[in-house]
Formats: C-alpha cells, structure tokens, sequence
C-alpha cells in the first residue's frame, strides 16, 4: 500500500466585503493546490463552502496527521475549550475531508 500525505495549509474564506476567515489545516495533499477553492467539513460533519488555499507549507504521511488530529480532539474533549456563539472553536478550528 502507497503512503498519502496530507499538506499544512493557509486557508481563507471571504465572509462580506473586506471581511475574512483565516485557518491553518492539515489537507490532503492533492488538494493542497495555491488558489483552489475547497468545501471543508466541519467538526459536526456539516459542509462549509468557500475555502481558498492562500499558502501551503509542510508534508506528512496522512496516518501522522490524523493520529495527532485524534490525539488533539481527546485533549480539547477534556478541556474546557469552548465554541463561541457562532459555532467557531479558538482558534477558528475547521477539518478537511480525508480521502
């Protein structure tokens, strides 16, 4: 079986005009693409629509990527982080499908 890698990523969404939301996210690789727009899949399993990769950085086998994305869910599961009235973690935490 080949090793996937998923790539860390600048992703931006505009909200109005002038307005945006910035996340850094771990996609998958072939995604990972300076100006493709992507849907992104939220912790809820909803889609939100309307993400464009502004910069792309490292690369990590995708089994990496995903055992530290369970390692940090557990952990904020136990914390007292909260979302805010928007829905939006701290920081603004979105996942990209896997696949």
């Amino acid at each position: 079986m080949s090793t996937t890698y998923h790539k860390q990523c600048k992703l931006e969404k505009r909200i109005e005009q002038g307005v945006y939301y910035t996340t850094h996210s771990w996609i998958p690789a072939r995604y990972a693409k300076v100006g493709k727009l992507l849907d992104l899949k939220d912790d809820d399993g909803n889609w939100d629509h309307g993400w464009t990769v502004k910069e792309v950085w490292a690369t990590k086998p995708t089994n990496e990527v995903l055992a530290r994305e369970n390692y940090h869910r557990k952990h904020r599961d136990g914390s007292d982080a909260r979302r805010d009235s928007d829905g939006w973690e701290t920081p603004h935490g979105r996942r990209a499908p896997v696949g």
